[in-house]
């Protein structure tokens, strides 16, 4: 099961994902992604997964596939929202917000493939999707921080942003 791999292997992704954003930024040290956003998001992942696995439910993906407003009050929802406004603080640019969390997917695949282990469908489902709504929270969030005040509300941005999603 993937929460296991993760689990399991948590400090190697840690370090792989550290590796690939030091490889892609020329390791500058405000590039804090891959030692603070990586273990948090692998944590509230980890235990989604669990939850997903251990449900009931009768919808098949009740954890990966939140509706837009739910997965923003969600922790990882919650976590990305956090991290876009941070990224932005310390001077990140969008297209580095984006890469960076690429840059944890790629490094889950390729430890994965490394050691052969075959991920299920819906465990990669339920990846991809935390990983595309926590992107799209950061981005807006980040994007929110660009704003001049007088422009667009954050409210009106991030329900843009959420019926996109839920759509």
């Amino acid at each position: 099961m993937l929460h296991h791999f993760l689990s399991n292997y948590r400090e190697a992704l840690i370090d792989r994902c550290r590796v690939r954003v030091d490889s892609r930024t020329g390791g500058h040290p405000r590039h804090f992604f891959s030692t603070t956003c990586v273990p948090l998001f692998l944590d509230q992942l980890i235990l989604t997964l669990k939850l997903e696995h251990s449900s009931t439910l009768d919808r098949g993906n009740a954890f990966s596939t939140p509706s837009g407003e739910s997965f923003k009050n969600s922790d990882i929802g919650k976590t990305a929202t956090k991290h876009g406004r941070e990224l932005s603080d310390i001077g990140y640019t969008l297209e580095q917000v984006v890469h960076d969390y690429d840059d944890l997917c790629q490094a889950i695949l390729d430890v994965a493939v490394e050691l052969a282990l075959p991920i299920k469908v819906k465990e990669f489902c339920t990846l991809k999707s935390c990983l595309n709504y926590s992107i799209a929270g950061a981005v807006t969030e980040f994007h929110c921080q660009r704003q001049p005040v007088k422009d667009v509300p954050h409210q009106r941005v991030m329900d843009r942003a959420n019926a996109m999603l839920a759509s």
